[in-house]
């Protein structure tokens, strides 16, 4: 197995930056070329660090995931209760059914 950056599809001309100032310029092009890089270099820093804080990142999916139980939870409410927020006939229809069932397991159980 050959480790060039050809064999693993990494170019060198992918990872390299643009070319700085050329021999020829002042040393405020220079400055702003130190600072840019700085820059870029505190930016890539900060990538690497959010994604190596798996607290955070799992912090993250667990308020996505409550945002996202808490949507579905509304638009269920929604279409269980009428304008005025009293449940419809079809929600009070399934509750009655689902009550049912559990009584009928209760005692299906007790009689085994």
């Amino acid at each position: 197995m050959s480790t060039t950056p050809d064999a693993r599809n990494d170019s060198p001309a992918e990872h390299t930056a643009p070319p700085g100032p050329g021999p020829d310029a002042s040393s405020d092009a220079i400055i702003d070329d130190i600072d840019q890089t700085r820059k870029e270099l505190v930016d890539t820093v900060d990538q690497l660090a959010a994604k190596l804080d798996v607290k955070a990142q799992a912090s993250r999916q667990v308020q996505e995931v409550k945002e996202t139980a808490i949507t579905k939870v509304h638009a269920v409410a929604d279409e269980l209760t009428d304008d005025d927020g009293k449940p419809t006939p079809a929600a009070l229809g399934g509750l009655v059914a689902v009550v049912a069932l559990v009584v009928a397991l209760i005692v299906w159980r007790a009689r085994k």
